[in-house]
């Protein structure tokens, strides 16, 4: 992997709003690519700024940074979701193991050693996560784990730890 050609830096810059933060801003070039499957389950991938370029990968940039929303399941009913998850929402548009190892194995194929954020909804209600953390970490990825928190116990943690899973985000605002 080198550098692309050409490529600017991104830099942060701050905007005014009632809680300021720094805000990344690509100065560079950008790419997206979206596709839909029968099921309408949509895949995309964005990159922005200094992306590695790796020839013969579509787009030419490869990704550091998985963040996989596993499920819209979620034993809360936050008014702040993004993906409007819930208790109400059902597994059966979720993606099977067998496609999420497909999937996860896509991605290993053009970076063997991203991190891996799988998140939700609330992950841990996945009965696959440890399969799925442990397929990617095994391979090579770091995998991280975002979730609510309120479903983490003793048995929960050393699960993830033995499949690999070498951090959790706990979403305090839940």
């Amino acid at each position: 992997m080198t550098s692309r050609p050409g490529s600017r830096s991104a830099r942060w810059t701050s905007r005014p709003c009632r809680r300021s933060r720094p805000r990344r801003r690509s100065t560079g070039c950008s790419s997206s690519s979206k596709e839909a499957d029968n099921r309408g389950v949509v895949t995309q991938l964005e990159v922005l700024g200094d992306a590695p370029y790796a020839p013969g990968v579509p787009g030419g940039h490869v990704p550091h940074v998985v963040a996989w929303n596993l499920t819209r399941r979620c034993n809360l009913e936050c008014a702040h979701c993004y993906i409007s998850a819930g208790p109400n929402e059902t597994a059966t548009d979720e993606l099977t193991t067998a496609e999420c190892l497909r999937i996860a194995g896509e991605i290993l194929e053009v970076n063997p050693a991203p991190m891996f954020i799988l998140s939700g909804g609330e992950p841990l209600l996945r009965e696959d996560l440890p399969v799925i953390a442990s397929y990617a970490s095994t391979r090579g990825a770091t995998v991280v784990v975002g979730t609510n928190g309120t479903l983490l116990t003793d048995e929960r943690i050393a699960a993830l730890r033995d499949a690999g899973v070498t951090g959790v985000a706990v979403s305090i605002d839940s």
